[in-house]
């Protein structure tokens, strides 16, 4: 049983696609209140990129020898209109179709999953901050809510995801500077908040790392990464040594884990840079090794990073840059965890804020929030590179874009 933001099998399994687009969110000055997509290559719990990215380890430990389920693969897409919009993808074409759209607050603007048991959870970003949990029908493509909202503990909730145990949410408010965690109830439900820490100014993202045991916060406006311990009550504790700093003025806005765990990758929003870290998996910390541009070197125009995916292979690392609208596709020193810049790809839109990557590694969906489409890419195996498919579809203002294959039922 596995819990993944982003998921897709091998096309020999039914699979269904989840894809999200949410609302604007303020993390710059383009943005409302402070969202973004993304959990990181997260735990297999969770929303948006290779899970999600970077992301995807299977929570439940089961051992890796034992067949893969079938599963269901859904595109989700969320915004400012209030809704959630399900779409069915095909695992070999990219395809994808409508199952419908579905009230989810005034501003879904991040989601997670679990895909074992078939739920979604989702910020809903405005001043008085609230979360929202759902179950996800798997055969017809449909969310019904589970349980109340719940108070986010602050306001402007830009990003969620799910601990790797699936136990547990992690909220991230932009507004507040906070981050919250909150038990998931047997039914899916969410429970009052385990834990409130004030992360730092602009809190922009909360993930657990894929083996668990540590929480991360990159806080935008404070130019760190807050880092914590992480229990099995869902409390945070400052980690010793401090935070993780990228160069001074960067603003660090979302990051993700390599599959080895040895590094983690980390956009900046300003500068439109891209850090990479060392993880210590002992000691739960981050350190820096080195920081680059995310942009062509002839490019001089106005540019914010937004997000970042490890690929499942954890051969490529992706960025979104807002301005020069496109996917910088970065290649892994597996060793060193150094990346270089291999090359962009152009999102065929304005302002490319979300993206998500299937866990089989073969799709890129990216999320243009200024034009309100989305555009699917096919990923080469060999280099990374991004190869559109077909033209982008309309879909309200896209803040976030996930792929969610979930277990099916």
């Amino acid at each position: 049983m596995s819990l993944l933001r982003a998921l897709v099998t091998p096309s020999s399994f039914t699979l269904a696609l989840g894809l999200l687009v949410c609302g604007a969110c303020g993390d710059d000055g383009s943005d409302a209140a402070g969202g973004s997509t993304r959990t990181p290559g997260d735990s297999s719990a969770d929303g948006g990129g290779t899970s999600d990215g970077s992301q995807a380890n299977d929570a439940s430990g089961t051992d890796s020898s034992t067949p893969a389920k079938p599963t269901i693969l859904y595109a989700m897409t969320g915004g400012d209109d209030g809704k959630i919009h399900v779409f069915r993808v095909d695992p070999t074409s990219g395809d994808w179709q409508s199952t419908g759209a579905f009230e989810a607050g005034a501003n879904p603007s991040f989601l997670a999953a679990d895909l074992a048991r078939g739920r979604v959870y989702a910020v809903d970003e405005n001043n008085d901050g609230q979360v929202l949990a759902f179950s996800f029908d798997r055969t017809a493509g449909t969310l019904a809510p589970l349980g109340n909202p719940v108070p986010s503990g602050g306001n402007g909730p830009t990003h969620l995801s799910l601990d790797p145990s699936g136990k547990f949410v992690l909220v991230a408010m932009y507004g507040a500077g906070r981050v919250s965690t909150f038990p998931v109830q047997a039914d899916g439900s969410l429970g009052v908040a385990a834990d409130t820490k004030n992360s730092g100014e602009k809190a922009h993202l909360a993930i657990v790392n894929p083996s668990g045991g540590f929480a991360f916060v990159p806080c935008l406006g404070a130019n760190y990464v807050a880092q914590y311990t992480f229990d099995a009550a869902g409390k945070l504790t400052a980690n010793t040594g401090g935070n993780a700093s990228p160069p001074a003025g960067a603003g660090p806005r979302h990051l993700d884990f390599h599959p080895s765990e040895m590094f983690a990758y980390g956009t900046n929003e300003l500068a439109s840079t891209m850090t990479s870290y060392a993880f210590d998996k002992t000691t739960g910390r981050l350190s820096p090794i080195e920081t680059q541009s995310m942009l062509p070197a002839d490019f001089t125009d106005d540019n914010t990073a937004a997000e970042v995916y490890v690929h499942p292979t954890g051969k490529f690392v992706y960025g979104s840059n807002r301005g020069h609208d496109s996917i910088a596709v970065f290649t892994v020193d597996t060793s060193s965890g150094k990346l270089t810049l291999s090359s962009h790809a152009k999102t065929n839109g304005e302002t490319p804020r979300s993206f998500a990557i299937d866990k089989a590694g073969r799709f890129l969906f990216a999320g243009n929030e200024g034009t309100g489409t989305v555009q699917p890419f096919l990923i080469d195996a060999s280099t990374g590179a991004l190869t559109p498919i077909g033209e982008p579809r309309e879909v309200h203002k896209p803040t976030f874009v996930g792929l969610f294959a979930f277990d099916a039922p």
